[in-house]
């Protein structure tokens, strides 16, 4: 039975790439194109913290309840992607197809990104913004079904077309990122913390605001600096002992 889900799979994937490979060498410019949508951070994450803003300062209904749902929101999205990199980690390394796809075809007019050393499954933008677009459809249900139709066409499909992951790659994080906020909403609705952070806010604003500045900031760029600093100051760390050893 698995050998031939993982059959399925990976019939999936094939015929993905060869329908896009058709296009990857007809237009330079349309790849460059899709090539900047896609490493956009103001098209992926930077529209889904604006709604998110909004929504903390919007004055009608339950402020205080739409506050803690906000809050909720957010620690959800940052579980969402800290479960996305350990599954990264510790499964079977999962190259991508711009490096070992037989019948890959690089767009034409495009570098490779540098990411070979980065597991592809599952997507962590898939798992993350298909999960803030839960949040969103739970909050508002029209602007919910255009962010996850957003999400597929603006985030995920230019990552498949430019060879970052495989269409099961995006599919897992996509479930990933569902099961993880539907699971929050339902069963951490009611919790303490999200209060305690509202109410945090009215007594200090100014630190307050700070740190959400920097919590939103890093989560339009999926904690890229915070991910970074982290493994390179392991890789120093290892490089210390190893000397010292």
């Amino acid at each position: 039975m698995l050998r031939f889900g993982l059959s399925w799979i990976s019939f999936l994937d094939t015929a993905v790439i060869q329908f896009f490979d058709q296009f990857a060498d007809k237009s330079a410019t349309f790849n460059i194109l899709v090539r900047d949508v896609g490493d956009s951070d103001l098209l992926k994450g930077g529209l889904f913290m604006v709604f998110f803003w909004w929504s903390w300062f919007r004055t009608k209904g339950d402020v205080a309840a739409r506050r803690r749902y906000v809050v909720l929101s957010i620690f959800c999205a940052l579980a969402v992607v800290l479960a996305a990199r350990i599954l990264q980690l510790t499964l079977p390394f999962h190259d991508r197809p711009v490096y070992v796809a037989a019948n890959f075809v690089m767009p034409t007019g495009v570098t490779p990104a540098n990411l070979s050393h980065w597991s592809s499954l599952p997507s962590d933008h898939a798992a993350l913004f298909f999960a803030l677009s839960l949040a969103l459809w739970y909050e508002v249900r029209a602007l919910g079904y255009l962010a996850m139709v957003w999400t597929l066409v603006i985030i995920c499909l230019p990552r498949i077309y430019l060879g970052y992951h495989y269409a099961s790659d995006v599919v897992a994080g996509a479930v990933l990122g569902v099961v993880m906020m539907a699971a929050c909403q339902h069963y951490l609705r009611n919790w303490r913390l999200t209060e305690r952070v509202v109410e945090w806010e009215t007594r200090h604003r100014a630190l307050f605001y700070g740190a959400a500045f920097f919590v939103t900031y890093e989560t339009t760029i999926l904690f890229y600096d915070v991910r970074q600093l982290v493994g390179d100051s392991v890789h120093v760390v290892k490089a210390v002992l190893i000397a010292l050893a």
